[in-house]
C-alpha cells in the first residue's frame, strides 16, 4: 500500500469503513461500465454492494484518453470523499489528478476481467439536496442533477445564558447569543470560486409581538482542493423575556434561522429551523427586493 497526504492508502474492500471521510483507495479495476450518466469503475463482480468509483460524462472530456483504455486491468489509487449509495460505497472523482495508475493487475485478474460477462449496472445520480448536507444542484426544470464540487453542513449554536430575576420582577432577566456556522468541503481536486452565503436570524421583540431581521452576507469564497472551510454568522444577542408584576413583558425571543448557499448566481442549498420560518425569511427578503427596485415613473 502506497501512503499520501491523507495518510496510508486503504484497501478497496475496506472503503466502507471509511464513510464520510477523505482518503486514498487502493485496488485493481475489474470492469469500466459506461452509460449516458458516466463511467464506473468496479472493483469486484459485486456490483451492488462492493466499492466503486463513478465519473460524471460532463467530466469525462477532462480526462487525457478513454476512461476503459486508461484503467481496466489496472491498480489505481484514487483520492477523494467516500459516500454511501444505496448501500454501496463509493467515491465521485472530477479530476484526472485524483486517480492515479500504479502498474498492472496480475494477469489472472487481467483474464477474469475478460472472461466476465458485463454486469447491468447504472451510474447512480446525484443524490438530492437534505437538510444537513449537500452537493447537487438544481436546476429550474428540476429534470437535471449536476454534481456540486463541494458539500454543505449548518450548525445553530447557542451562548450561556447570564443572569437572574430579581425581588420586582417575575421570569428570568439574562443575555443570549446565537449564530451560525456554515462548513464547506470541497470534494474536488480543483479550486473552487463564485461561492456566496447568505444568513436571516429571527428574533421576535416581546413587548410588541413583532419580528427583527438580522442578516449577513459573504460572498466570492475560494475553496482550495478537499480544503474544508467554516464561516460563521455575526452573534445574534438576544435579551431574557421579563415579566414585571403589572403584567408588562419586554426581551427578545429567537424564533430562528435561515441560511442559503449561492453558487454561480444560483441557490443550491437552503436550511432553515423550520418551515414557517424559511417561508417567513423569504417573503422578507423579497420585499426588500421590491423596495430596491426604482419605482416606475407614470
Amino acid at each position: 500500500m502506497t501512503t499520501s497526504a491523507q495518510g496510508p492508502a486503504v484497501s478497496w474492500d475496506k472503503a466502507r469503513s471509511h464513510v464520510g471521510r477523505l482518503c486514498s483507495i487502493e485496488g485493481p479495476v475489474m470492469q469500466v461500465l459506461q452509460t449516458r450518466e458516466g463511467y464506473c469503475l468496479q472493483f469486484s463482480k459485486n456490483s451492488k454492494t462492493d466499492f466503486a468509483v463513478i465519473i460524471f460524462a460532463s467530466n469525462a472530456a477532462r480526462w487525457p484518453g478513454k476512461i476503459d483504455a486508461l484503467y481496466m486491468a489496472k491498480k489505481v489509487s484514487i483520492t477523494g470523499i467516500v459516500r454511501k449509495v444505496a448501500g454501496r460505497p463509493e467515491m465521485v472523482i472530477s479530476d484526472p489528478s485524483q486517480i492515479t495508475v500504479l502498474g498492472d493487475a496480475p494477469e489472472a485478474l487481467a483474464a477474469a476481467v475478460a472472461k466476465a460477462p458485463p454486469p447491468k449496472v447504472e451510474v447512480p445520480a446525484a443524490a438530492s439536496p437534505t437538510a444537513a448536507t449537500t452537493n447537487v444542484m438544481e436546476t429550474t426544470s428540476q429534470e437535471v442533477l449536476l454534481l456540486l464540487p463541494f458539500t454543505c453542513d449548518v450548525k445553530r449554536f447557542t451562548g450561556v445564558r447570564r443572569g437572574t430575576g430579581s425581588g420586582s420582577v417575575t421570569g428570568s432577566a439574562f443575555r443570549q447569543r446565537m449564530y451560525v456556522e456554515l462548513t464547506l468541503q470541497n470534494t474536488s481536486a480543483q479550486v473552487v470560486t463564485g461561492i456566496e452565503w447568505q444568513w436571516v436570524a429571527v428574533v421576535m421583540n416581546v413587548a410588541v409581538a413583532a419580528d427583527q431581521y438580522s442578516q449577513g452576507t459573504e460572498s466570492q469564497i475560494e475553496l482550495k482542493p478537499f480544503e474544508s472551510k467554516t464561516l460563521r454568522s455575526d452573534d445574534v444577542k438576544m435579551a431574557g423575556i421579563t415579566t414585571y408584576r403589572n403584567g408588562q413583558t419586554i426581551g427578545t425571543r429567537f424564533r430562528g434561522y435561515y441560511v442559503r448557499v449561492i453558487y454561480k448566481g444560483r441557490c443550491v442549498f437552503k436550511e432553515a429551523n423550520s418551515p414557517e420560518i424559511e417561508q417567513d425569511v423569504e417573503s422578507y427578503l423579497e420585499k426588500l427586493e421590491r423596495q430596491k427596485r426604482p419605482a416606475k415613473k407614470g
